[in-house]
């Protein structure tokens, strides 16, 4: 069972990083006005699901993994701060 440490060694970012990322993330998606959201939610890549984004990270990972590790990304007006994990 790889630890959150592992996970984000796998994905090349740190904790510090990863943490203040989601930050700006959510941050950036409250800024936006209906329009703008609906321009970047039809602009960015189609977001993965969460089995995905685990299978990419290795056979040990699981999604109850990747759910945990972005828990800490609340929603943001119904969509998930971090649209790789299919949580929109």
């Amino acid at each position: 069972m790889p630890t959150r440490q592992e996970l984000l060694k796998r994905m090349s970012i740190g904790d510090e990083d990863f943490r203040e990322y989601l930050k700006k993330h959510q941050s950036f998606l409250k800024s936006l006005n209906p329009s703008q959201r609906k321009f970047h939610e039809g602009n960015t890549q189609t977001p993965k699901t969460v089995e995905s984004v685990a299978k990419s990270l290795g056979d040990d990972v699981t999604p109850e993994h990747i759910k945990s590790l972005f828990e800490e990304a609340p929603p943001v007006e119904n969509m998930m701060g971090v649209r790789c994990c299919g949580n929109r």
